[in-house]
């Protein structure tokens, strides 16, 4: 299973079920994957799984934050 993870900074509550456009997740992941450092780079200053984000399943549909660490687990 495929698990994604946008984070989000203003640390305003999650919409559950909100749907993400594939297309521009597809645009963004073609960007970053361009090359280690931009992913390293990326991941480094967005990904903070301590702070509240919005998790992706592998259908696109936001989770929570908890079922999104289970997932990862």
């Amino acid at each position: 299973m495929i698990v994604i993870l946008f984070t989000q900074c203003n640390g305003g509550a999650v919409n559950e079920k909100q749907h993400v456009a594939k297309d521009a997740f597809n645009e963004k992941v073609k960007e970053i994957s361009k090359d280690f450092s931009l992913y390293y780079n990326y991941r480094y200053y967005n990904i903070k799984l301590s702070r509240d984000f919005i998790g992706l399943d592998s259908s696109f549909t936001t989770i929570d934050k908890g079922s999104f660490l289970r997932l990862l687990l």
